[in-house]
């Protein structure tokens, strides 16, 4: 919203290079970073994500590849994104449902789970002066 009203260029690079960044980070998670074998173009784009996603995927030979939303109640919400490339992509879609250990992931257990100290990051040399 201020981004609207008040356009500042250093910050929206600084935007820019923080979502390239977030996006390489994600590929490499992934899949281990770009496949040799195909065709990999990456790009960052900004606007609601169904729609970018949607009119991305316009090309012969293209097929988008989207999760397709948790389970539970919050199902309206959290399947947002998904729903509307269902509804208006141009080209065929493979929605891939979440794996049963993500539903473990979510609630209280999940909230455990993201914010206990793992052994690796723990500063094992800490001393008391």
């Amino acid at each position: 919203m201020a981004d609207r009203r008040a356009p500042c260029e250093p910050l929206r690079t600084m935007w820019r290079q923080a979502a390239w960044d977030r996006l390489w980070r994600a590929i490499e998670l992934a899949i281990g970073g770009p496949p040799a074998d195909l065709e990999f173009a990456p790009e960052v784009v900004r606007g609601e994500a169904g729609q970018v996603l949607s009119d991305l995927a316009r090309q012969p030979g293209d097929v988008l590849v989207i999760g397709a939303g948790r389970r539970g109640a919050r199902w309206l919400t959290a399947r947002k994104v998904s729903r509307y490339c269902l509804g208006h992509a141009h080209c065929p879609i493979v929605a891939v449902p979440p794996p049963d250990l993500a539903a473990e992931l979510h609630g209280w257990h999940g909230w455990m789970h993201r914010h206990r100290i793992h052994p690796e990051d723990a500063d094992l040399h800490v001393t008391d002066a």
